[in-house]
């Protein structure tokens, strides 16, 4: 079976793309890239090309945009060329070059995807081989990683597939020859200061000499270890629809069924991860078990905190920046926690007892009405009481939990809180017998 037949035979049994799907290919110029456009061309797949200038080699890097444009039009292949200034945005955003590179590309290569996408099922299409594959296990390995790390690279993930990986780098070196192919060479290739680079240049040579077919068996460990991820999967997957319920943006784990998991470490792991947990962060997290209600372990984006006999998952709340101020009546305010009206009557009936709803005395208000998210230090009379509590504890005392006190918001006069929004107004604002004029604050 000849080189072709052999990447036909590997996308049919993979199932990466129809010839009727729309191929955004991204080339470097590289031999990789180049023969990976001339397969698909070859076996009548609609490609288009999209190839980076990341201007970090000079005059190399235009040569390299240079030869991309030349061969698109001498095949006739449509492409797309994309100058980015790399280390200014490596130095804001304080990253590697490397990631900055990738972050790069792949944000306009998805751009470009996402514009495909009205004209039909689209893919991009990456040029990685066999030995990118074994390099990445080798550098996940040293970094430590759990069993999806050491699948390599994926033929597939979603829209971005690489139909390369069943050959390697000779492999691929020798058909381009053979077909009398041409393509540029990247000098940074041959350095070994990137991580990859060292990987491939000085580490992996070496286990070569000692073993001399490790390459076969590393992808044969790879495909293993790809099958053992899909049952690996599926019992965590077991796990955690046992152990995980949702309330609206919230997870809820109770931490009695937590502590009989087996293997739990593992378990909370794969369910933390995918909200930007580290997994330096495990041991804090499963110290939270132990922990007093109130207590909690961030990521980037969201926040695993104790709450009574339960773990609560939840977003980071957002930094309420706007305090607003109602100084018409009637009126409208649009909250973070709903929309806020205000209206007024000379006279009252029957007191509404639902606690979305306030009956203040407007009498003994000063306008305008200030609504604000409550802050540590706020108090206020709440309703049938003459003294004075600390809204936190008030908070505290209605059960509510780290997140739900985050969305408190307060009404004050003169700087006195009035109604502590959908919980309780303040005793001394409250209607009485007395009463002519009656303000009604609700929120929907």
């Amino acid at each position: 079976m000849n080189f072709t037949q052999q990447f036909k035979q590997h996308l049919e049994q993979n199932r990466l793309f129809n010839t009727t799907d729309r191929l955004v290919v991204a080339v470097s110029g590289g031999v990789d890239s180049i023969v990976l456009c001339f397969l698909l061309r070859e076996l009548g797949f609609p490609i288009k090309i999209v190839h980076v200038n990341f201007q970090l080699r000079g005059e190399e890097s235009n040569r390299d945009e240079q030869f991309v444009k030349s061969w698109a039009d001498q095949n006739q292949i449509p492409y797309l060329i994309k100058r980015f200034n790399t280390l200014e945005y490596s130095k804001e955003h304080g990253v590697s070059i490397q990631v900055a590179a990738r972050e790069l590309r792949y944000s306009w290569f998805f751009e470009v995807l996402e514009r495909e996408q009205q004209f039909g099922p689209s893919y991009l299409v990456t040029a990685h081989h066999r030995d990118d594959s074994i390099e990445t296990l080798l550098m996940n390995l040293f970094k430590g990683t759990g069993i999806a790390g050491l699948r390599g690279i994926q033929a597939k993930q979603g829209k971005l597939i690489r139909p390369l990986l069943f050959a390697s780098k000779e492999e691929i070196e020798a058909f381009a020859k053979e077909k009398k192919l041409s393509w540029v060479e990247d000098s940074s290739n041959a350095e070994s200061k990137y991580t990859r680079n060292y990987v491939r240049l000085e580490i992996i040579p070496a286990i070569k000499n000692r073993f001399p077919k490790f390459a076969d068996q590393i992808s044969a460990t790879i495909a293993n270890l790809t099958d053992a991820h899909i049952l690996y999967e599926q019992a965590v997957g077991a796990h955690l629809k046992k152990l995980v319920s949702k309330h609206k943006d919230e997870y809820h784990l109770p931490v009695l069924l937590l502590k009989q998991t087996v293997p739990l470490k593992t378990v909370l792991y794969e369910f933390v991860k995918d909200f930007g947990f580290l997994s330096s962060q495990l041991d804090d997290l499963l110290n939270l078990l132990d922990a007093d209600t109130g207590k909690w372990v961030s990521s980037p984006t969201h926040r695993m905190i104790r709450h009574r006999n339960k773990l609560i998952l939840a977003p980071l709340a957002e930094k309420a920046n706007a305090t607003q101020v109602l100084d018409e009546i009637p009126g409208r305010k649009i909250l973070p926690v709903g929309i806020l009206e205000a209206t007024i009557s000379n006279k009252h009936g029957e007191i509404e007892q639902d606690q979305k709803i306030a009956c203040l005395d407007a009498k003994k208000l000063e306008f305008p009405l200030v609504i604000r998210p409550w802050k540590q230090g706020d108090y206020f009379y709440p309703l049938g009481m003459n003294k004075k509590k600390k809204l936190n504890r008030f908070l505290i005392d209605q059960k509510l939990s780290v997140t739900e006190k985050e969305q408190v918001w307060v009404v004050s006069s003169a700087e006195r809180i009035i109604w502590v929004i959908g919980h309780r107004i303040d005793h001394r604002f409250r209607i009485n017998e007395d009463t002519k004029t009656v303000l009604k604050l609700s929120i929907q």
